[in-house]
């Protein structure tokens, strides 16, 4: 419970140890707090209570189980003492000595009680299981509660959560880097960086050349990249939470509707001279792999530069501005002072309907503003448009969450990677290809050498908001970095090499496999339930579109009566023929046979290595 507690304060990852996790949240252990807690309170009524009252008894035992039992203790016997000291040198004419008020006496001895439970908090510390990597950059920051001595105190009180998650993670090494997830046995597709190696925190702050333009403000503050410096100072995180969203994630939810076209631009030129990108004719895959993947960095380094991200909210509120704002301030301000004590009851009262009009207000300027924002959305809508309401009227359900799946055995899934794992097993199941079947390239002349003028097409035809692959590119990003003169280039030049070698560039191989539940289905717990959607990169679907157009150009192996695969064909196509056919039997008094497999069992099911032979 206290570790959970924790995480959520600084965003930490459930494996940070619990000393790591008390220290960087700023929160004293249970055990020592309750001591600390109790032998407070027993001060203060100690002071506060006679002496020939029973339960001082009670009291001095509780202080005596406190951090400093001892000290406490002499203090409260010792001040008869003071007291008889302070009148023998008001009788011998010394200067005088204030004696001390009650309420002095408490606060001092208060003040060394938390002193000495700090330094067992600190004892305690050193004494526990944790990693080396956050002693280390760590070691010369004691113990505390007190945010203004903590380093980490002003982002948990200026910056978002976010941003205090990711410093987090920075500085106790547990986060989204590759070596934990290898460390703790997690499965993911590479545990390496962009660039090849290991991904670290020291390798990411240091050593990766991808890394080497946000690698400039840290070697102002510390130009001997000192992990202690950059991660135990102020100036040092405060620079790191800059870039903390390009070194954390790869997919990132930007606003490109709103981006800044004209710096996004800029952004991609400066970012091909950053990357070397050089413009020369392709002659291998391995060149084609290398040239595919830097400009994939390089386009979505331009669109973090140039594009703001999108704060992801349960509701957005389009209609709110600075005069709500302030109106919501002044009615929790008005229901505040109505809770206070009044010195009469008139006042009381008096302020309760001050309370009551300020809120009253507020919420007819919010429905106002709601239903005037609605309005002008309503009137923005054109032709086909206007059945985008219906996604905000309609109840939304519950369908984003996967309820638990049944095993094989009968038996139910207990974590989100068991789910993920009996429906891939169950939906992408592993096929048997068969013997391995090398190709020849066929340097066939009706392929003709690939033209700008074909890209400009297969562009063309790629909608703005089609839904990108991990990389997070658009159609509309691709169009508009096509416009640059410097990635049209080498982006042409990439898709030609393909083209001509018929090959498919690693980096574009890879997708976001989407399961989406089948409507009316009696029983979700079964994986066939659901139905995958894999979201491939963009960039990948141009490279299909142009080889799909040439293919249905030159070549002759594909039927003409092939409906998938084919442009200008759909579902719709499929189902006005089925009905042809059927009607055209009928009218001939003829029999007419249907069988229907549903596609993805078809194709997991298909024995190819035999389809081969026949």
């Amino acid at each position: 419970m206290q570790n959970m507690a924790l995480r959520r304060i600084v965003g930490a990852y459930r494996t940070t140890p619990i000393a790591v996790l008390q220290k960087e949240a700023g929160i004293m252990p249970y055990s020592i707090r309750l001591k600390f807690m109790v032998a407070r309170k027993a001060i203060r009524l100690h002071l506060n209570i006679s002496k020939t009252n029973p339960i001082n008894g009670h009291l001095l035992t509780l202080i005596e189980k406190s951090p400093i039992a001892k000290l406490t203790t002499l203090y409260m016997l010792a001040k008869d003492d003071r007291d008889y000291m302070i009148k023998k040198d008001e009788k011998r004419k010394c200067k005088r000595v204030e004696p001390l008020t009650l309420k002095q006496q408490q606060n001092q001895t208060i003040g060394i009680l938390k002193k000495q439970a700090m330094e067992e908090w600190q004892e305690m510390y050193w004494n526990s299981s944790k990693d080396l990597w956050y002693h280390n950059i760590t070691v010369e920051s004691k113990c505390t509660d007190n945010l203004s001595k903590m380093v980490t105190g002003v982002i948990m009180k200026k910056d978002s959560r976010r941003i205090l998650s990711n410093i987090t993670q920075f500085r106790t090494g547990h986060g989204n880097f590759g070596a934990w997830f290898k460390k703790f046995g997690i499965e993911k597709d590479s545990y390496n960086c962009k660039c090849g190696e290991l991904e670290t925190v020291h390798h990411i702050l240091v050593e990766c050349p991808l890394l080497e333009e946000e690698r400039k403000g840290l070697k102002r503050i510390s130009p001997e990249m000192d992990m202690s410096t950059l991660l135990n100072s102020l100036t040092g995180l405060q620079e790191i939470s800059k870039n903390g969203d390009e070194v954390f994630t790869s997919v990132k939810r930007l606003n490109i509707k709103n981006a800044d076209w004209e710096k996004f631009d800029k952004e991609l030129s400066s970012a091909i001279k950053d990357f070397n990108v050089h413009n020369k004719t392709l002659k291998s895959t391995d060149q084609i792999d290398d040239q595919a993947k830097v400009l994939e960095e390089v386009v979505k380094r331009a669109m973090a530069k140039s594009m703001k991200e999108v704060k992801v909210m349960k509701k957005s509120k389009r209609y709110w501005n600075q005069e709500l704002r302030e109106k919501l301030e002044k009615a929790l301000e008005a229901k505040r002072e109505a809770r206070q004590r009044q010195p009469s009851l008139a006042l009381k009262r008096q302020k309760i309907e001050e309370a009551k009009k300020a809120r009253k207000i507020f919420d007819h300027s919010l429905r106002e503003a709601s239903t005037e924002q609605w309005n002008k959305y309503l009137s923005s809508l054109e032709g086909n448009d206007i059945w985008k309401i219906l996604k905000y009227i309609n109840p939304k359900s519950n369908d984003t969450i996967i309820p638990q799946i049944r095993k094989e055995d009968g038996t139910l899934t207990t974590t989100v990677d068991e789910k993920r794992h009996e429906i891939w097993k169950a939906l992408l199941p592993e096929i048997d290809h068969g013997l391995d079947r090398e190709f020849e390239i066929d340097n066939d002349s009706r392929w003709p050498k690939l033209e700008f003028d074909e890209v400009d097409s297969a562009l063309a035809d790629t909608p703005n908001d089609k839904a990108p692959g991990d990389d997070g590119i658009t159609g509309k990003v691709l169009k508009m970095a096509w416009l640059n003169k410097d990635f049209k280039e080498r982006f042409f030049k990439l898709l030609q090499a393909c083209v001509k070698f018929g090959y498919h560039p690693k980096v574009w191989r890879h997708g976001i496999i989407v399961v989406i539940p089948k409507p009316k289905k009696p029983d979700y717990s079964k994986p066939r339930a659901y139905r995958p959607i894999s979201l491939l990169k963009i960039p990948s679907k141009v490279l299909e579109k142009l080889y799909k157009k040439n293919d249905q150009t030159y070549n002759t192996l594909t039927s003409t009566r092939a409906i998938w695969g084919r442009q200008g064909y759909c579902a719709t196509d499929a189902v006005l023929e089925l009905v042809q056919r059927i009607e055209t039997s009928k009218e001939k008094f003829q029999l007419c046979s249907l069988i229907f497999k549903e596609l993805l069992i078809m194709l997991t099911e298909i024995y190819w290595h035999t389809q081969w032979r026949i």
